[in-house]
């Protein structure tokens, strides 16, 4: 049996990479319902991790803050788009990964959730600490991560 605090304090040591290599503040937790957000924030963005209890599900987001504070609406904010999930923006972005791992991440998503256990969540969660590792300079350096209509490859 896992209890929901042990996920969350696997998250926050996963990510503490963020904080002692990279800056980044220690880290915000926000439960609301079935749902537990833990944020690392720098600068204009925050590395956003989503726990969905419903489904057993983890999600990794890039968040574009407002004056410093985490947007109000999820996907859009003020008129703009204020989150991403990461392999969406590696998607767009077409910045070369590790295939494998995205592989396995998307494919652990199409799992039946009753069938989730706490150590495949976990693996998850490292896995998508990985992804994020290989490509989080591109993500503090480009300045337009969430247009859209420009993609890049560099």
């Amino acid at each position: 049996m896992f209890t929901q605090q042990e996920v969350e304090h696997f998250v926050i040591q996963k990510f503490a990479v963020l904080q002692s290599e990279y800056n980044f503040k220690p880290p915000k937790v926000k439960k609301e319902g079935w749902i537990t957000r833990i944020d690392f924030i720098k600068g204009d963005i925050a590395i956003e991790v989503e726990l969905d209890w419903r489904e057993f599900d983890v999600f990794l987001l890039i968040v574009r803050l407002e004056a410093g504070k985490l947007p109000q609406g999820y996907y859009i904010s003020d008129g703009k788009r204020c989150r991403q999930h990461l392999l969406t923006l590696i998607k767009e972005k077409r910045w070369p990964v590790d295939q494998a791992l995205v592989s396995q991440i998307r494919s652990r998503a199409r799992t039946d959730p009753r069938k989730r256990e706490t150590g495949e969540l976990k693996t998850r969660i490292a896995s998508y600490q990985v992804l994020l590792l290989s490509c989080l300079s591109r993500i503090l350096a480009e300045e337009s991560l969430f247009d859209t209509s420009q993609k890049s490859s560099h």
